[in-house]
Order: structure tokens, then C-alpha cells, then sequence
């Protein structure tokens, strides 16, 4: 971590990783708001959002019990991805109470715990392997993976300044557009979001296509 991370850090008087936690209930309330207004630029029907919390090693138990218990975003359904078997059976349980709890939502706030994407692709293909499939298509993994319902990302934010993707999305985020911010995760908040969302607007998105080339004569 740079001088300047390292300042901005010890500004806050909340632990880095508890943080992280309190900012997935601004996304959650985010997502019911902001992603309405996203909703009608984009012409969707419903809208997905990911939020990395990071690994277990980042997380008490007491505060992550804590979080189950106060967690209900009242537009949003809520879903874990990532390998959650860590986690003690009644923590598990609170999981999943709070994925029923939440659940009938048009938007959809993931939240990628103990996450990695090579995991997932392990996952997605040791189930497939399983199900006795002679062959694979690209929809298959897709549908394997811990997002399997959810639509690929349109925009992946990487915060804190790095310019990597670390092991997130990486078969979902193909076709994605990448917004790089210095802003620190836990420091996101909506001026920040729309900051990340009017510069998506401004891409040209092809998905693999070209651009028509027209020869232009002086």
C-alpha cells in the first residue's frame, strides 16, 4: 500500500474491512435508487450489481453475524457468491434465511465472499463433468458458475488505485468495460458511482465487433 493509501486509510477510525461491510448497505439502498435511474437509461428490465467483500481471513465472525442479522435492503434481493462452506452452520444459515428473506427483487445485490474467479471455473466445471455431459457449450459454463442467472457485467469498477482485475469475474467480465478510481472500496459513495457510470456512457461498446470502415477520398 502507497504513502497516500495509507493516509487516506487511517483517516477513518472503522477498520478497512468492517467498512466494506457497512458499504455494501449503501449499495444495497444504492441499488434501489440510483440503479432505477440506470434502469431507464439502459432500457433493462432488471439490474444486477456484484460487491467484493473480500476473504474470510478479512472478516470476525461476531461482526459478520452482526451484519446478517441488520442486512435487509428493502429494493433489492440479496445473494452470496463465492465458497461460503467456511463459514460455521449457523452463519450459513443466516445466509441463506437472508437470501430467502430478500428475495423477488427485479435488482439484485451479489455479494462475492471468500471469491475467487479461478474457484468459480473449477466449480462450474467439476459440475458439469458430474452432470455427465459428453461436451460443453459457452452457455453451459456460463450457466455453472456462481452468476449463472445473472447477466454478464456491463461495468466493472476497480477501486483503490490498482489496474487489475485480481481474480474477479474473469469469465463473466469478456466483454465488460473497466473503470479504474484511486477512490478506496469502503469510500465509494454515489458521487463516486456516477462518476464511474457517466464515463460507461461514454464508451462505445462493439463486443467483439468492428467498427464499419468507410474510405474516405480527398
Amino acid at each position: 500500500m502507497d504513502e497516500e493509501k495509507k493516509t487516506r486509510t487511517k483517516k477513518h477510525e472503522v477498520p478497512i474491512w468492517e467498512r466494506s461491510l457497512l458499504t455494501i448497505n449503501e449499495a444495497a439502498d444504492y441499488t434501489g435508487i440510483g440503479i432505477n435511474k440506470l434502469r431507464q437509461l439502459a432500457g433493462k428490465r432488471n439490474s444486477n450489481l456484484i460487491v467484493w467483500v473480500g476473504s474470510r481471513k478479512m472478516f470476525k465472525r461476531r461482526k459478520l453475524d452482526e451484519y446478517l442479522d441488520k442486512q435487509r435492503p428493502e429494493n433489492a434481493s440479496i445473494r452470496f457468491i463465492g465458497d461460503v462452506s467456511m463459514l460455521d452452520e449457523k452463519l450459513v444459515k443466516k445466509i441463506e434465511l437472508l437470501e430467502k428473506e430478500t428475495e423477488g427483487h427485479d435488482s439484485v445485490l451479489n455479494v462475492a465472499m471468500n471469491y475467487g474467479s479461478r474457484a468459480e471455473l473449477t466449480y462450474a466445471f467439476n459440475k458439469l463433468l458430474a452432470s455427465g455431459k459428453p461436451e460443453v457449450t459457452e452457455s453451459d459454463i456460463s450457466s455453472a458458475l456462481y452468476t449463472g442467472d445473472c447477466p454478464d457485467p456491463d461495468l466493472i469498477v476497480r477501486t483503490g488505485g490498482d489496474l487489475r482485475i485480481s481474480n474477479f469475474l474473469l469469465w463473466q467480465a469478456a466483454y465488460s468495460e473497466l473503470y479504474f478510481t484511486d477512490t478506496l472500496w469502503p469510500d465509494m459513495n454515489e458521487e463516486t458511482v456516477n462518476l464511474a457510470i457517466a464515463d460507461f456512457y461514454t464508451r462505445k461498446r462493439r463486443f467483439g465487433g468492428l467498427d464499419k470502415i468507410t474510405d474516405k477520398k480527398d
